[in-house]
């Protein structure tokens, strides 16, 4: 059985015609032209997310560049008081003789070792921080 192209053609037109017709009528009510305001607006919604995935993978390049930066400002403050805490006995020593007092005194020098003491362990804690896991040094 073989079809005729023109006289099914035809038909198909008639048919949309007729449909269009009825589209027209059905959208006049103020009813129908909320529901189909809301099906476009769910068909927005949905199509904004239509892609979870890449959402996803937006978001998880943004943390980790963020996670990367947050690490580097970390070692670079780690280096900074380990440079700091390195020169400390020689910062105290050096004010120490330019005042032209004497060497420190014992108390002095217990709590410069405290000192330098808390901050290798503020180190320790930064270095925590930045990597996940204390130092190894």
């Amino acid at each position: 059985m073989q079809l005729d192209r023109e006289t099914t053609l035809g038909a198909a037109n008639g048919a949309v015609e007729a449909l269009a017709a009825l589209t027209y009528e059905a959208q006049m009510p103020p009813v129908f032209a909320q529901i189909w305001e809301q099906r476009r607006t769910t068909a927005a919604v949905i199509a904004g997310f239509a892609n979870p995935e890449q959402a996803v993978n937006g978001m998880k390049r943004s943390v980790t560049s963020a996670v990367g930066r947050l690490d580097q400002t970390l070692g670079q403050s780690r280096d900074r008081i380990a440079t700091a805490m390195a020169d400390l006995p020689r910062a105290v020593g050096g004010s120490v003789a330019t005042a032209g007092l004497s060497a420190p005194s014992s108390d002095r020098a217990d709590q410069i070792r405290k000192l330098a003491s808390a901050a290798a362990g503020i180190k320790n804690e930064v270095y925590r921080i930045g990597h996940g896991k204390y130092p190894s040094w």
